[in-house]
């Protein structure tokens, strides 16, 4: 029997405060969910969203399992100064451990908060 159940990103404060993406280099980006460590049967499926708490709009990145070429999936993505949050990631399904990073143009102006589903 499959079982859904919601949960908080893992890289999220105590009762999901908002994760402030404080790098600026997806290289050394900062970790927004790690997900479950299963190759098997069990999935997080990711949702994120985006906002930016600047006068200015800046740009943010998003990589999956690591920073090299090819892993990133949304490279310089432009979230407007002063928005609400915006839908960046929606339903992506990740096991095996791979980490969600983010990093922008200047630090900890850009805040994620979404949540996972746990499929198990």
């Amino acid at each position: 029997m499959t079982i859904y159940a919601r949960a908080l990103l893992s890289g999220a404060g105590a009762g999901g405060v908002p994760i402030a993406v404080a790098a600026t280099s997806i290289g050394s980006g900062t970790t927004i969910h790690t997900a479950v460590a299963s190759t098997s049967t069990q999935f997080d499926e990711v949702y994120l969203w985006a906002n930016n708490i600047d006068t200015v709009d800046h740009l943010l990145t998003l990589a999956i399992g690591g920073s090299g070429a090819g892993n990133e999936v949304c490279n310089q993505v432009n979230i407007p100064a002063n928005s609400p949050p915006i839908p960046i990631l929606t339903g992506l399904s990740l096991q095996d451990s791979l980490a969600v990073t983010a990093a922008a143009d200047v630090a900890n102006k850009i805040n994620i908060t979404g949540h996972i589903n746990t499929i198990r």
